[in-house]
């Protein structure tokens, strides 16, 4: 397998959660139960994997430190990040536009931590699809009213570094030796139990109320394990992790147009010239 095939799985499963969580969301699910299937479902499954060999989830002090980092302040405190600058937005989409730019961090940062290479195919192919994907993500009909003040740009900020330097840490645990099931493992595995503790605060039930919820919270759980698990190798196979990053943020372009499809959404001309410049700019990358 190589990077380009292992981002593409990546690339298929994000869309499909993606759209699955959209219909969960419409139907009321709550936020809570959604976050704790993309992280408890992935433990469950990491968890069967390991269990064959269970050696291969010991890890050194230095190495659980970086996964507990990576865990607490970049994944679990980078979604919260997110969620805040969304609600404080005057915009939703102006959150995501700064948050999303995260790849531009991750190429860069990859070239001069870890010697990998940035080649200006690859360059102009990111800067593609960051550019054009304020066309796909910014709605002008979904500003709010009254003074958003500027927190959502202070919390958006700080969604951008964490997913930023999630990447770099998992490139780092990489290199010093770890593999991807104990990776994700000990990740899932910690902000389960953040989730957790937050619906024991917040006095909200994880208990699915129907059939129907419970078999859509399994897809997106079973769905965001085969995500994270290819975005993972593929951070190992390719020669810059920002590639993969881009890869993932290009999904936007292919949700945008199965959400018009399934659900109705708007799909104006402003929306078509974003989602072509992103297909241009990801099929440069992976000429």
């Amino acid at each position: 397998m190589n990077w380009i095939t292992a981002s593409l799985i990546m690339f298929v499963a994000s869309v499909a959660m993606y759209l699955i969580v959209r219909r969960g969301t419409t139907s009321g699910y709550s936020p809570i139960r959604i976050n704790l299937a993309m992280f408890f479902i992935p433990f469950i499954l990491y968890s069967v994997l390991a269990a064959g060999s269970p050696a291969m989830l010991s890890v050194t002090f230095l190495q659980l430190s970086v996964l507990i980092i990576s865990a607490l302040l970049f994944s679990y405190a980078g979604n919260v990040f997110s969620l805040m600058s969304i609600r404080l937005a005057p915009n939703p989409g102006y959150s995501l536009v700064v948050s999303k730019s995260y790849v531009l961090l991750t190429a860069l940062a990859s070239v001069f931590l870890f010697r990998d290479t940035l080649t200006l195919p690859g360059a102009i192919a990111i800067a593609c699809i960051i550019g054009f994907s304020p066309l796909v993500i910014l709605d002008p009909g979904a500003g709010r009213s009254g003074r958003s003040g500027y927190w959502w740009l202070v919390y958006a900020i700080g969604s951008f570094f964490c997913w930023g330097f999630l990447a770099i840490a998992s490139k780092y645990l990489i290199l010093l030796g770890v593999a991807v099931i104990p990776r994700l493992w000990y990740i899932t595995g910690i902000v389960s139990g953040l989730v957790i503790g937050q619906s024991v605060v917040e006095r909200k039930s994880v208990i699915p109320d129907s059939k129907t919820e419970t078999v859509l919270l399994i897809f997106i759980g079973i769905l965001s394990a085969v995500f994270n698990y290819f975005m993972q190798e593929g951070f190992r196979l390719a020669p810059n992790i920002g590639y993969v990053n881009a890869v993932n943020a290009s999904s936007i372009a292919a949700v945008t147009v199965l959400a018009a499809i399934f659900f109705g959404d708007d799909f104006s001309l402003r929306k078509m010239a974003g989602v072509a410049g992103i297909i241009a700019g990801l099929f440069l990358l992976m000429l």
